[in-house]
């Protein structure tokens, strides 16, 4: 996503054209990256003379919905919905350009993280199979396991070592790009998690102590998949043709 913002140097709208930049960004979560153009600069690209000053360009489209670009030698006003005109697009146009762009991005974002989550409950599952209790629920046990071709794992040996398995993979899951996603608050609230379940459940035998790690996972999952908010930028000495991370 290119997003460009166009102005004239005497134009008094461009520091509002600027807040609008940070608004809209802000309220889509991303980070407001812009470069900004002065018409009569002579290093500026040559389509830049035909937009009025200011004119906010998403992949070298007006995000005012102007098809066809004209020359404008004085500051350019918008209509609004009520009928008067202003001297910015709405921050309507702004936020669908920016959203139309960045669309495929985020539905890949938020699908990694809801996916990195969902690796948690193969874990949990494994963690709340009985050993040596419950006997009526055996047969129910059994009946999945073996339709899975899995039977064999039921055996009381073989769950200490599935269990620990499958709790790796899910705190694997919670560290994996955590950076990007809630920091590392998730992963060691899943690791305190998987070490009360373990100890619990294969060293002290305490069903309460293991419910209390699942529950202490499950939480660690839903933290680490909630969406992050951003906090709006400012923009500071910016300058002439370059791009700008606010």
């Amino acid at each position: 996503m290119t997003v460009e913002l166009i102005y004239d140097k005497d134009c008094p709208n461009i520091k509002r054209a600027r807040e609008l930049l940070l608004q809209a960004f802000g309220q889509l979560g991303l980070n407001a990256r812009w470069t900004e153009w002065e018409r009569s600069d002579s290093n500026a690209p040559d389509y830049v003379s035909n937009y009025g000053s200011p004119t906010i360009l998403v992949d070298q489209k007006d995000v005012a919905g102007t098809d066809t670009p004209q020359q404008h030698s004085n500051c350019r006003i918008y209509p609004t919905d009520s009928g008067a005109f202003d001297g910015i697009p709405s921050i309507e146009s702004v936020i669908t350009a920016l959203f139309n762009s960045t669309a495929p991005t985020n539905t890949s974002k938020h699908s990694s993280r809801w996916f990195s989550s969902l690796a948690t409950l193969p874990g949990i599952g494994s963690a709340l199979i009985p050993i040596g209790a419950c006997p009526a629920c055996w047969p129910l046990y059994a009946g999945i396991a073996s339709s899975l071709g899995l039977g064999f794992l039921l055996n009381a040996s073989f769950i200490p070592g599935l269990t620990t398995l499958l709790l790796l993979v899910a705190l694997s899951a919670l560290g994996f790009k955590a950076k990007t996603r809630r920091g590392y608050g998730p992963f060691i609230l899943g690791l305190l998690a998987v070490t009360t379940l373990l100890i619990g459940k294969f060293v002290l035998s305490i069903n309460l102590a293991s419910y209390l790690g699942a529950a202490l996972l499950v939480t660690a999952s839903i933290w680490n998949a909630w969406p992050k908010k951003t906090q709006k930028g400012s923009c500071s000495a910016c300058k002439q043709g370059e791009e700008y991370d606010h």
